[in-house]
């Protein structure tokens, strides 16, 4: 009898720290568990930022706003009202696009877009711009008087600045030029000279 009561508490013994090493081995995998679960944690965390991402584009309607409004839109533009208000005395004569179309509008300077104002006119075309504005910058530097004094200046008969006042310096250049291609000196910019210069 004192023999199978020795083996029997042998055995326990041996059995022991099997049951131990099991026992750390689950521990481990729960503690491998509650890192899984942080991870879960970590990866909701991030899908709500996410989410609150997408309320904010939701939020814009995915419109990207220009820093001058929306041009062309008079309920938009936030620069609308400083055009409204903007003194007809300080108006100039801008290449732009307005309530017309493309084309040359006297009205506020640098306008991203022309509205209709009693004070604001619109010229479809350089040819149309009265007399008025013929020393306004927008006229001068689009007339053929400037990009004459540009042609010939890359040639290397002007040296003066292009600003489209087509004084004597700019008559004895275009002269010279016409006289060393041959052709009529006409004190005044022609059509011949014009398509010389490719400029027609």
């Amino acid at each position: 009898m004192l023999l199978a009561a020795a083996l029997a508490v042998v055995s326990l013994l041996a059995l022991a720290p099997i049951s131990q090493a099991k026992d750390q081995k689950g521990g481990k995998g729960n503690s491998g568990n509650k890192g899984n679960s942080g991870d879960k944690g970590n990866q909701g965390n991030s899908a709500s930022k996410g989410n609150s991402g997408n309320q904010g584009n939701q939020g814009n309607n995915g419109v990207n706003v220009p820093a001058f409004g929306f041009p062309g839109n008079k309920f938009k533009d936030k620069a609308h009202p400083v055009y409204l208000t903007h003194p007809g005395s300080k108006f100039k004569l801008s290449k732009g696009d307005g309530y017309a179309g493309p084309g040359y509008y006297y009205g506020p300077p640098n306008s991203p877009y022309y509205y209709q104002r009693p004070d604001v006119r619109y010229f479809a075309n350089h040819r149309d711009i009265p007399r008025d504005f013929y020393n306004q910058d927008a006229y001068r530097m689009n007339s053929d008087d400037a990009r004459v004094q540009q042609a010939l200046a890359r040639l290397g008969y002007y040296q003066g600045s292009v600003d489209g006042r087509f004084g004597p310096q700019s008559l004895r250049a275009m002269n010279s030029y016409q006289q060393s291609q041959g052709q009529q000196i006409t004190n005044a910019i022609s059509a011949v000279l014009l398509r010389s210069l490719g400029l027609q």
